[in-house]
């Protein structure tokens, strides 16, 4: 078991030395037995415009149905006090 760790301890900072972080000079030394990890922004996310207006369309139909269940929610709190008040519309 202790050979398994030593190899993949081995395979880890060897991993390190061709990360980006280290090319990019962070400063990082793999050798000093410090288990850091360099991490790095990997701009995923939306990077194209079909992205971005998916986003937006789900986004913008999801404030739509919020709008319109609030003015239904609303309305029947307005009818039910109307009828508690023993009013009528005629």
């Amino acid at each position: 078991m202790t050979a398994l760790r030593e190899r993949r301890a081995t395979w880890t900072r060897e991993q390190r030395l061709k990360s980006t972080g280290h090319q990019h000079g962070f400063g990082f030394n793999s050798t000093d037995g410090d288990d850091l990890v360099v991490w790095e922004f990997d701009r995923a996310g939306l990077t194209s415009l079909g992205d971005r207006t998916l986003v937006n369309s789900a986004a913008l139909r999801r404030m739509e149905i919020r709008r319109i269940g609030l003015m239904e929610v609303r309305g029947l709190a307005r009818n039910q006090r109307w009828d508690s008040q023993g009013g009528s519309d005629g």
